[in-house]
C-alpha cells in the first residue's frame, strides 16, 4: 500500500499540474492524485518550484487537516 500511495509523487514531482484541481477548492495550484481509495491532495509552489502534500484521505472521508484556504498555509 505504501508503494501504491509514495508512486504517484513521482508524476507530481515532474509533472505538478496533471493532477485535477480539487472541486471543493477550485484554485489551480491545490491539486489531486487518485489513488483508489485514496485522494493524493497537494499544493504547487510555482515560486519555488515545488509541491507540498497537504493530505492523502480516503476517498470516503472529508479533507481533515486542511485548512480553508490551502494556499495561505
Amino acid at each position: 500500500m505504501i508503494d501504491r500511495l509514495t508512486k504517484p509523487s513521482i508524476q507530481i514531482a515532474e509533472f505538478p499540474y496533471s493532477g485535477r484541481m480539487v472541486p471543493e477548492y477550485e484554485v489551480n495550484e491545490v491539486r489531486e492524485v487518485l489513488e483508489w481509495p485514496y485522494r493524493i491532495i497537494y499544493l504547487i509552489n510555482p515560486e519555488q518550484l515545488h509541491v507540498e502534500v497537504l493530505a492523502v484521505v480516503h476517498g470516503a472521508s472529508s479533507h481533515p487537516g486542511i485548512s480553508s484556504n490551502p494556499v495561505d498555509s
